[in-house]
């Protein structure tokens, strides 16, 4: 009898090799960009802990994984940590992106490849892909007014511009979103906006921008996120902060400067 199930064990264990090679499939495994404006910290690496297991899981089982991610460096985040610290923002990227890189390398984090947004592969793709969505009729160009400082010379990205938020009277935050009552702001709606670089009051000028058409495919968002926003987003602030602008087209509009 002991030989008779030690046989069949061994049986079953070859069908199950057998149906694991008969089902191999392709696997993309993808975790959050990091910024690198800053040392990234412990916070950021858990998305590459969960991936990585992820990754390591689906190769036991025999399937073909690409396990991608990389450092996003472009943004304004980016300019004004650099404008912090007194160096360029190609400096600042390049010794947090290094940074991360030892860390993948300590942590044996399996990778198939870490990038950088600045790389020569990663700009052709971009560049290929908003061609194709311009030619498409994806792309909007608007005339618009703007922020801008006359002693910098320079338009204001909504994060580069400082006040009070109109809604709650909370000081001092940028002009992209309030995180005290969550609301996404237009930087124009601050109160006593100013300069993040020299402090003075910005005039408004008028510029052109392209827009993604985003509101064309408002429906299907909104569908998708009727159907799972539930299951994506636990934390209260997250699910506020995305109805705020989800229904609304000057909200969907305003998320999608190229």
């Amino acid at each position: 009898m002991p030989t008779k199930k030690s046989a069949k064990g061994s049986v079953a264990k070859k069908a199950t090799k057998s149906s694991i090679k008969q089902t191999k499939r392709k696997i993309l495994v993808c975790t959050a960009w990091p910024y690198v404006h800053a040392v990234p910290h412990f916070g950021n690496m858990i998305p590459f802990f969960s991936a990585d297991a992820l990754a390591r899981y689906h190769r036991l089982l025999g399937d073909d994984v690409e396990f991608v991610s990389g450092s996003d460096e472009h943004g304004a985040r980016m300019e004004i940590e650099a404008r912090n610290l007194g160096i360029t923002p190609r400096q600042l990227v390049d010794q947090n992106h290094a940074f991360v890189q030892d860390v993948i390398t300590k942590f044996r984090f399996s990778f198939t490849n870490y990038s950088r947004t600045s790389s020569p592969k990663h700009k052709e793709f971009i560049q290929e892909f908003y061609k194709k969505v311009y030619a498409n009729g994806h792309v909007n160009i608007e005339d618009e007014e703007l922020p801008y400082c006359t002693k910098c010379e320079l338009f204001l990205p909504d994060k580069f511009v400082k006040g009070d938020c109109p809604h709650c009277g909370n000081k001092d935050i940028q002009g992209d979103q309030c995180d005290e009552c969550g609301h996404v702001l237009d930087a124009l709606e601050l109160i006593n906006p100013r300069c993040f670089i020299c402090g003075e009051k910005p005039m408004i000028k008028k510029t052109q921008t392209a827009y993604f058409d985003l509101p064309k495919f408002g429906k299907e968002i909104d569908e998708y996120m009727c159907c799972w926003c539930h299951r994506l987003f636990y934390v209260n602030i997250k699910k506020k902060e995305v109805y705020l602008w989800c229904p609304n087209e000057e909200r969907l509009k305003s998320k999608n400067r190229i």
